[in-house]
């Protein structure tokens, strides 16, 4: 579906009224939900249930009755797929992801609209990959938008827990980008100003990393890397690790990562 052809209906019209009134700018992107199946393997699945259904019951009183064995959880699994793919195609109808240049209009479930500005959103991203009952199910991404009030929605991107927005690793990464392009000159100017800026669990100044409330000076912090979900501090020269955080807690992690690079950098250059 195109941005023309969205542009002529009446959800276009709602997120484009709450878009101008935000002052939201260009319209960039339109993500739609994800289905669990198209349309036209609905049917069938939902043709090859039935059939499945008729001939468990056909096969019943005949010498052949042994089939139903197989045609009939066949036809139980098929009636669930169906059942599973309408709930959630008809819980998602009407939900879409637009993207502005200044920010974002999400319109959720019951047509809820919900807007947030890149340069005073706060978002933290969840990656999960879960199991149950050892079979995977796919990778789902979570992100958390915060407005400054408090105010916040989640968005989902893959299949897990009844379907997201499709193209994940698009938008997802490119919410990220723009909030980080937004957020860092106000940044780097309340850190010039002496300012500590808080993200979860850590704070930066033009001083200190600070963590658990306990502050290492930039001129101990040397390698920055991943392990698992943790952000990992390692001192200068060392393989010693200084300080762990949880990814699950930091908001804006990406501004995070520039302010600390450009912090622990500008320190040993001077």
């Amino acid at each position: 579906m195109t941005d023309q052809f969205a542009g002529s209906s009446d959800a276009w019209e709602r997120v484009r009224s709450e878009a101008e009134g935000a002052a939201l700018g260009e319209h960039r992107a339109v993500y739609w939900p994800l289905t669990c199946y198209p349309p036209g393997k609905q049917r069938r699945v939902g043709v090859v249930g039935i059939v499945c259904l008729a001939l468990s019951v056909a096969l019943v009183n005949t010498s052949l009755w042994i089939l139903t064995a197989f045609t009939a959880p066949f036809a139980v699994v098929c009636a669930l797929g169906w059942l599973i793919a309408v709930r959630t195609d008809r819980r998602n109808a009407g939900v879409r992801l637009d993207l502005f240049a200044h920010g974002l209009v999400f319109t959720g479930p019951r047509v809820s609209l919900h807007v947030y500005r890149w340069d005073a959103v706060s978002v933290l991203e969840w990656i999960r990959d879960p199991t149950r009952n050892s079979l995977y199910y796919g990778r789902t991404w979570i992100y958390k938008l915060t407005a400054p009030g408090g105010r916040s929605v989640r968005i989902r991107g893959g299949m897990t827990e009844g379907g997201g927005i499709a193209d994940v690793e698009r938008w997802g990464p490119a919410i990220l980008q723009a909030v980080t392009e937004a957020q860092l000159p106000g940044a780097l100017a309340a850190l010039e100003q002496g300012r500590t800026l808080e993200f979860g669990d850590l704070a930066v100044s033009r001083d200190a990393l600070t963590a658990v409330g306990v502050p290492i000076p930039w001129t101990r912090i040397g390698d920055i890397t991943y392990k698992g979900d943790d952000l990992v501090f390692k001192a200068v020269g060392s393989r010693r690790v200084l300080v762990k955080a949880s990814v699950l807690r930091i908001p804006n992690r990406p501004l995070l990562e520039v302010l600390i690079r450009h912090l622990r950098d500008s320190t040993r250059q001077s």
